[in-house]
């Protein structure tokens, strides 16, 4: 097991915004105005948590036209997939996690039109 990637998972997962945003990815994958909605935070403080969590391996991201949309990666480490599976685990217990699930659920059909992002 590498010390540093386990370090590098736990910084990511060290902050409230990007650790709500990996569980929301737990669900599946979300455009960064989906993000934006649920978390009710500006564009600015969601494009950046992304893309530092893209940055250490815990997202990926796919461009269709404007929008950017996040996932888990596709094909993790071992350790990540470890990490996830025990972090999945954890957030049924954590009501916040839960009301942004749930958040997430109640804008499903939003997020299948993508008639929550701008053009």
């Amino acid at each position: 097991m590498d010390l540093s990637a386990l370090t590098r998972i736990h910084v990511c997962l060290s902050d409230e915004t990007r650790l709500r945003m990996v569980a929301l990815m737990l669900d599946g994958p979300l455009c960064v105005c989906h993000f934006q909605s649920i978390l009710d935070i500006s564009q600015v403080k969601a494009s950046r948590h992304l893309a530092y969590l893209r940055e250490h391996g815990m997202a990926e991201v796919t461009k269709n036209a404007n929008w950017r949309i996040y996932r888990l990666p596709t094909d993790p480490d071992p350790l990540l997939t470890r990490q996830i599976a025990c972090f999945r685990e954890m957030a049924e217990s954590v009501e916040q996690i839960r009301r942004d699930r749930g958040a997430r659920k109640r804008i499903e059909g939003d997020i299948e039109a993508s008639t929550l992002c701008c053009e």
